[in-house]
């Protein structure tokens, strides 16, 4: 049997919603957008007519379904921030729950990483409980960065470092033991 839901406590101030930023989705979008682009150039050079409507066909279809899917996951994700807890929801995925009286340091960085030979930095903002360990990550490919320092801001809490500060992916156990 599923458990209850419980919402979320307030306090005076109400309830802090966060919904994904449209202007962060840009920033990893565009070269996807170059590349089709290019693409669309290159069968235009080189294929015969009918093959080209066939692939123009076909690369406009996945293109509008990925903007269907982009779409609904942008407007079904949210950050709720509550006096007692922040609740992260994603369209596709369950959502997490952190209660705020579990949160004991918040460290602001930027990660590098590389995904299939492309290297990129993302901001993440790192939640840490008493004994070490993560519990919460928040990375700005969907959030911006203005909008993740709202949470700690209501939450009045001081997040340590800055978005300039960069760590590889692979360095993050070593800098933070134990967390992940």
């Amino acid at each position: 049997m599923a458990a209850a839901y419980e919402p979320p406590a307030s306090d005076a101030r109400g309830e802090l919603v966060i919904r994904p930023s449209w202007r962060a989705l840009g920033r990893w979008l565009t070269p996807i957008v170059i590349m089709l682009i290019v693409g669309f150039a290159l069968a235009k050079l080189f294929a015969q007519p009918q093959e080209l409507v066939a692939a123009f066909g076909i690369g406009g279809a996945v293109f509008l379904l990925y903007g269907i899917w982009q779409a609904l996951y942008m407007l079904g994700s949210r950050i709720t921030v509550t006096a007692d807890s922040i609740l992260v929801t994603h369209m596709f995925r369950s959502t997490a729950r952190v209660a705020c009286r579990d949160i004991d340091r918040v460290v602001r960085l930027t990660l590098f990483a590389s995904r299939l030979r492309f290297y990129y930095a993302r901001p993440a903002v790192l939640a840490f409980s008493a004994n070490g360990r993560c519990i919460l990550s928040l990375h700005g490919e969907r959030w911006a960065t203005e909008d993740l320092d709202r949470i700690w801001r209501y939450l009045r809490i001081a997040p340590e470092g800055s978005w300039r500060r960069i760590i590889g992916e692979q360095d993050l156990p070593i800098e933070f033991p134990g967390a992940f």
